[in-house]
Protein backbone atom coordinates (compact mmCIF):
# COMPACT_ATOMS: atom_id res chain seq x y z
CA UNK A 1 0.00 0.00 0.00
CA UNK A 2 1.23 3.63 -0.48
CA UNK A 3 2.13 5.21 2.42
CA UNK A 4 -0.69 7.96 1.57
CA UNK A 5 -4.34 6.52 0.42
CA UNK A 6 -7.39 8.84 0.03
CA UNK A 7 -10.07 7.79 -1.40
CA UNK A 8 -13.26 9.66 -1.80
CA UNK A 9 -12.91 11.91 1.09
CA UNK A 10 -15.96 14.52 1.81
CA UNK A 11 -16.18 16.98 4.70
CA UNK A 12 -19.24 19.18 5.57
CA UNK A 13 -19.36 21.97 8.29
CA UNK A 14 -21.92 23.97 9.96
CA UNK A 15 -23.63 25.93 7.70
CA UNK A 16 -23.62 23.77 4.79
CA UNK A 17 -20.22 24.60 3.82
CA UNK A 18 -18.28 21.51 2.10
CA UNK A 19 -14.93 21.57 2.31
CA UNK A 20 -14.29 18.68 0.68
CA UNK A 21 -15.92 16.55 -1.92
CA UNK A 22 -15.08 13.26 -3.13
CA UNK A 23 -11.23 13.65 -2.58
CA UNK A 24 -9.17 10.53 -3.74
CA UNK A 25 -5.55 10.38 -4.57
CA UNK A 26 -2.53 8.89 -3.53
CA UNK A 27 1.06 9.76 -2.56
CA UNK A 28 3.92 6.99 -3.68
CA UNK A 29 7.08 5.86 -1.19
CA UNK A 30 9.96 8.83 -1.45
CA UNK A 31 7.15 11.26 -2.91
CA UNK A 32 6.90 15.11 -2.33
CA UNK A 33 3.02 15.53 -3.42
CA UNK A 34 1.71 19.26 -3.72
CA UNK A 35 -1.96 20.23 -2.84
CA UNK A 36 -2.01 23.25 -4.45
CA UNK A 37 -5.33 26.08 -4.32
CA UNK A 38 -5.91 29.24 -2.97
CA UNK A 39 -7.42 29.98 0.88
CA UNK A 40 -10.46 28.13 1.60
CA UNK A 41 -9.59 25.43 -1.19
CA UNK A 42 -10.02 22.67 1.50
CA UNK A 43 -6.21 22.07 1.82
CA UNK A 44 -6.00 22.04 5.58
CA UNK A 45 -9.03 20.80 6.10
CA UNK A 46 -7.79 17.56 4.47
CA UNK A 47 -4.42 17.74 6.71
CA UNK A 48 -6.64 18.11 9.93
CA UNK A 49 -8.36 14.83 8.28
CA UNK A 50 -5.02 12.69 7.61
CA UNK A 51 -3.47 13.70 10.89
CA UNK A 52 -6.49 12.47 13.21
CA UNK A 53 -7.78 15.85 14.29
CA UNK A 54 -10.74 15.89 11.63
CA UNK A 55 -13.37 13.38 11.10
CA UNK A 56 -14.82 13.05 7.47
CA UNK A 57 -18.80 12.51 7.16
CA UNK A 58 -17.83 10.47 4.11
CA UNK A 59 -14.90 8.27 2.60
CA UNK A 60 -11.67 6.90 3.59
CA UNK A 61 -7.93 7.49 4.31
CA UNK A 62 -5.17 5.71 4.79
CA UNK A 63 -1.51 6.85 6.40
CA UNK A 64 1.27 3.53 6.32
CA UNK A 65 -1.92 1.72 6.91
CA UNK A 66 -3.27 3.43 9.43
CA UNK A 67 -6.80 5.01 9.67
CA UNK A 68 -6.70 8.23 10.91
CA UNK A 69 -10.10 7.60 12.47
CA UNK A 70 -9.90 4.90 14.26
CA UNK A 71 -5.74 4.28 15.19
CA UNK A 72 -4.81 7.87 16.34
CA UNK A 73 -2.84 7.49 18.74
CA UNK A 74 -0.72 5.02 16.31
CA UNK A 75 -0.40 7.36 13.57
CA UNK A 76 0.44 10.39 16.05
CA UNK A 77 3.67 8.71 16.75
CA UNK A 78 4.72 8.13 12.87
CA UNK A 79 4.06 11.35 11.39
CA UNK A 80 5.18 14.81 11.50
CA UNK A 81 3.11 17.69 11.64
CA UNK A 82 3.73 21.44 10.47
CA UNK A 83 2.01 24.37 10.32
CA UNK A 84 0.60 26.39 12.91
CA UNK A 85 -0.47 22.91 14.96
CA UNK A 86 2.50 23.25 17.45
CA UNK A 87 1.50 24.86 21.04
CA UNK A 88 4.09 27.36 22.41
CA UNK A 89 4.01 28.54 25.88
CA UNK A 90 5.54 33.01 26.26
CA UNK A 91 7.62 31.95 28.81
CA UNK A 92 9.53 29.30 28.12
CA UNK A 93 12.48 29.24 25.21
CA UNK A 94 12.42 27.51 22.07
CA UNK A 95 15.20 24.90 23.23
CA UNK A 96 12.84 24.38 26.09
CA UNK A 97 9.88 23.24 23.67
CA UNK A 98 11.82 21.52 21.56
CA UNK A 99 12.84 19.64 24.40
CA UNK A 100 9.32 18.73 25.58
CA UNK A 101 7.92 17.86 22.28
CA UNK A 102 11.22 15.39 21.78
CA UNK A 103 10.31 13.92 25.11
CA UNK A 104 6.61 13.38 24.18
CA UNK A 105 8.33 10.77 21.09
CA UNK A 106 11.23 9.31 23.54
CA UNK A 107 13.85 10.77 21.15
CA UNK A 108 16.49 13.45 21.92
CA UNK A 109 16.19 17.15 20.24
CA UNK A 110 17.80 17.30 17.28
CA UNK A 111 19.88 20.19 17.59
CA UNK A 112 21.59 19.87 14.44
CA UNK A 113 18.46 20.59 12.61
CA UNK A 114 17.79 23.88 14.32
CA UNK A 115 21.31 24.73 12.77
CA UNK A 116 20.22 23.93 9.18
CA UNK A 117 17.05 26.16 9.69
CA UNK A 118 19.26 28.73 10.80
CA UNK A 119 17.93 28.75 14.48
CA UNK A 120 20.78 27.71 16.60
CA UNK A 121 21.00 31.08 18.37
CA UNK A 122 17.40 31.35 18.86
CA UNK A 123 16.95 28.73 21.15
CA UNK A 124 17.70 30.22 24.58
CA UNK A 125 15.26 33.30 23.63
CA UNK A 126 11.82 33.40 25.10
CA UNK A 127 8.70 32.68 23.05
CA UNK A 128 7.45 35.86 23.73
CA UNK A 129 10.17 37.30 21.95
CA UNK A 130 9.93 35.32 18.69
CA UNK A 131 8.85 36.56 15.53
CA UNK A 132 6.50 34.73 13.05
CA UNK A 133 9.08 33.50 11.31
CA UNK A 134 11.08 32.26 13.98
CA UNK A 135 7.57 30.25 15.26
CA UNK A 136 7.23 29.39 11.69
CA UNK A 137 10.66 27.30 11.84
CA UNK A 138 10.83 26.08 15.74
CA UNK A 139 7.22 24.65 14.36
CA UNK A 140 8.90 22.95 11.68
CA UNK A 141 11.73 21.82 13.67
CA UNK A 142 9.69 20.33 16.47
CA UNK A 143 7.68 18.22 13.31
CA UNK A 144 10.82 17.06 12.21
CA UNK A 145 13.14 16.16 14.90
CA UNK A 146 11.25 12.53 15.76
CA UNK A 147 12.53 11.40 11.87
CA UNK A 148 8.46 11.20 11.18
CA UNK A 149 8.14 8.10 8.31
CA UNK A 150 4.61 10.68 6.63
CA UNK A 151 5.26 14.61 6.90
CA UNK A 152 2.87 16.58 6.73
CA UNK A 153 3.79 20.33 6.24
CA UNK A 154 1.09 22.86 5.78
CA UNK A 155 2.04 25.94 4.01
CA UNK A 156 5.57 25.55 5.50
CA UNK A 157 7.00 28.92 4.36
CA UNK A 158 4.33 31.33 4.59
CA UNK A 159 5.78 34.21 6.46
CA UNK A 160 9.08 33.00 6.15
CA UNK A 161 11.75 35.62 4.42
CA UNK A 162 13.04 34.92 0.97
CA UNK A 163 16.66 33.45 2.24
CA UNK A 164 14.78 31.35 4.54
CA UNK A 165 12.19 30.21 2.48
CA UNK A 166 15.40 28.60 0.21
CA UNK A 167 16.61 27.16 3.06
CA UNK A 168 13.76 25.16 3.64
CA UNK A 169 12.79 24.11 1.09
CA UNK A 170 15.91 22.96 0.39
CA UNK A 171 15.53 20.67 3.48
CA UNK A 172 12.16 19.88 2.23
CA UNK A 173 13.63 18.27 -1.06
CA UNK A 174 15.90 16.10 1.27
CA UNK A 175 13.15 14.23 2.95
CA UNK A 176 12.91 12.55 0.04
CA UNK A 177 15.20 10.34 1.43
CA UNK A 178 14.84 10.91 5.44
CA UNK A 179 10.99 9.18 5.57
CA UNK A 180 8.45 7.35 3.11
CA UNK A 181 6.04 10.43 1.99
CA UNK A 182 5.61 14.12 2.05
CA UNK A 183 2.34 16.05 1.45
CA UNK A 184 3.12 19.94 1.42
CA UNK A 185 0.01 22.54 1.23
CA UNK A 186 0.61 25.25 -0.31
CA UNK A 187 -0.79 28.31 -2.85
CA UNK A 188 2.83 29.57 -3.18
CA UNK A 189 2.67 27.99 -7.58
CA UNK A 190 6.73 28.12 -7.72
CA UNK A 191 7.55 26.77 -4.35
CA UNK A 192 5.11 23.50 -5.39
CA UNK A 193 7.04 23.61 -8.92
CA UNK A 194 9.98 23.51 -7.30
CA UNK A 195 10.14 20.81 -5.07
CA UNK A 196 7.06 18.38 -5.45
CA UNK A 197 7.42 15.47 -8.04
CA UNK A 198 3.47 15.79 -8.29
CA UNK A 199 0.82 18.32 -7.28
CA UNK A 200 -2.62 18.26 -7.55
CA UNK A 201 -5.01 21.72 -8.02
CA UNK A 202 -7.92 21.63 -5.47
CA UNK A 203 -9.97 24.09 -5.53
CA UNK A 204 -13.88 24.38 -4.25
CA UNK A 205 -13.42 21.37 -2.33
CA UNK A 206 -12.83 18.97 -5.67
CA UNK A 207 -9.47 17.76 -7.41
CA UNK A 208 -9.75 19.72 -10.43
CA UNK A 209 -6.41 17.72 -11.80
CA UNK A 210 -3.47 15.88 -10.70
CA UNK A 211 -0.27 14.96 -12.36
CA UNK A 212 3.51 16.27 -12.70
CA UNK A 213 4.28 20.00 -12.55
CA UNK A 214 5.68 19.49 -16.37
CA UNK A 215 2.53 18.08 -17.73
CA UNK A 216 0.54 20.20 -16.22
CA UNK A 217 1.85 22.65 -17.79
CA UNK A 218 2.76 20.82 -20.93
CA UNK A 219 -1.73 19.75 -21.18
CA UNK A 220 -2.51 23.28 -20.33
CA UNK A 221 0.09 25.00 -22.49
CA UNK A 222 0.79 27.06 -19.50
CA UNK A 223 4.27 28.80 -18.55
CA UNK A 224 3.46 29.08 -15.00
CA UNK A 225 1.42 26.39 -12.59
CA UNK A 226 -0.22 29.87 -11.32
CA UNK A 227 -1.98 29.88 -15.00
CA UNK A 228 -2.50 26.36 -15.62
CA UNK A 229 -4.73 26.52 -12.18
CA UNK A 230 -6.91 29.21 -13.80
CA UNK A 231 -7.45 27.81 -16.92
CA UNK A 232 -8.60 24.24 -14.89
CA UNK A 233 -10.57 25.96 -12.54
CA UNK A 234 -12.17 27.90 -15.23
CA UNK A 235 -12.54 24.77 -17.36
CA UNK A 236 -14.80 23.11 -14.07
CA UNK A 237 -16.79 25.97 -14.05
CA UNK A 238 -18.32 26.05 -17.37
Amino acid sequence: MEPIVVNGLEKVFAGGVRALSNVSFTVGKGEIFGLLGPNGAGKTTLVNILSTLLLPEKGEARVMGLDPAKDSLELRKIIGLSGGYARFLPKLTGREHMKFYADCYGVKPDFKLAKEFQMENKLDTLIEDYSSGMLQRLGLIIALQHRPEVVLLDEPTIGLDPQIAVVVRKYIKKLKSKCSAVLITTHNMYEAEEICDRVAFIDKGRIIAIDTPKKLLRKTKSKTLEKAFIKLAREGLE
